[in-house]
């Protein structure tokens, strides 16, 4: 059922759905599972790993040289860097070896003959020396975890220039902005996926194209992330009233508690207090059955379900989700404690 429903989705238009689709069924299905073996022994022989074969060709270890261009004169920089010398010391046979294997796995048949099989074997055990580079740390599972090890940006560093840019004050025109490059927008999908509570959250609101999307989580962002501008400045594209009337309908007080948009932070915070306990709020925030349901059916963590209704409830107030609607909910549904410190942040 799975398989035909991402036959018959658009992966442009229904991204989204396809890759809840697919993460559902990666964790469903154990990695024995038939179907996802190569039984008919079918091999990509098009997946061809490119490598220098003779060490006068590899820059490998190398420092590059730029050579300026005409009129450049000297101590001034091209649009490249030029990058520092490798320091590590780097046996360019082993490499060869390594890289030279991988035509095996892409196409094992060649195992049959016997020169290919020779030569397999014997790369196969030069290449042991890289058990020692797996010692270095007796645990690996620690080594992984690593900061160092740590390559993914930040949603505020990744999509830093794509809140600027989405701030009318600095009137850049749409075909130069960020999230209008396909390249960008596959990044920050993937992105998304892993740090922001926002892309699987169910929503009604639907997006004719990518750019669409990622302008839409951009307006999100900008409320969320700390930054230097309000989050007022970020406009969805509506024209601001001469007057700024529209800012003053809300209060006329000055900035406060009631027109103080909620940050995923302070989600966080809430979300770890309220624990299990997070259906007792569901109602005060007009979290409907079928919502908690579905919270519920994609996690079993009670406080990413928490923080999960809460996004929920922010998706749907949009402009509305203000600390002074969050404080009331909490102590309509009793959590005044929590209420008390969430107020006087």
């Amino acid at each position: 059922m799975c398989n035909d429903l991402l036959r018959r989705l658009s992966k442009s238009q229904n991204t989204v759905f396809c890759g809840r689709i697919q993460l559902f069924l990666a964790r469903l299905f154990p990695l024995s599972e038939k179907s996802g073996l190569n039984l008919q022994s079918q091999f990509n022989l098009e997946n061809i790993t490119v490598f220098n074969k003779n060490e006068q060709e590899s820059t490998l270890g190398q420092q590059s040289s730029e050579v300026k261009e005409d009129g450049m004169e000297e101590g001034e920089m091209g649009d490249e860097e030029t990058p520092a010398p490798c320091s590590i010391p780097i046996d360019y046979n082993l490499y060869r070896k390594f890289w030279t294997l991988q035509d095996y796995f892409r196409n094992p048949v060649q195992c049959y003959d016997k020169f290919s099989w020779i030569t397999f074997i014997k790369y196969s055990d030069e290449t042991d020396e890289l058990t020692r580079l797996w010692n270095l740390n007796p645990d690996n599972m620690e080594a992984c975890k690593s900061d160092s090890r740590e390559f993914m940006p930040s949603l505020e560093e990744f999509f830093e220039e794509a809140i600027e840019q989405a701030d009318p004050a600095n009137m850049v025109e749409d075909q130069y902005k960020v999230v209008r490059n396909s390249n960008y927008g596959w990044r920050a999908l993937r992105l998304l996926s892993r740090r922001s509570p926002h892309f699987f959250q169910p929503t009604n609101q639907q997006f004719k194209s990518l750019e669409d999307y990622l302008e839409n989580m951009v307006i999100k962002l900008a409320k969320e992330l700390p930054k230097d501008l309000p989050s007022e400045e970020i406009k969805t594209g509506e024209e601001e009233d001469e007057n700024g009337d529209n800012l003053l309908k809300e209060s006329n007080d000055s900035p406060s508690i009631q027109s103080k948009l909620v940050t995923n932070s302070q989600m966080d915070e809430i979300a770890k207090k309220l624990g299990a306990q997070w259906k007792t709020l569901a109602p005060h925030l007009d979290v409907k059955e079928a919502e908690i349901r579905e919270i519920e059916a994609d996690s079993d963590d009670v406080e990413l379900q928490a923080k999960m209704m809460l996004v929920s409830w922010q998706d749907r107030e949009d402009a509305q989700a203000t600390m002074e609607s969050l404080v009331t909910a909490l102590n309509a549904a009793g959590f005044a404690s929590i209420a008390q410190g969430f107020g006087e942040t």
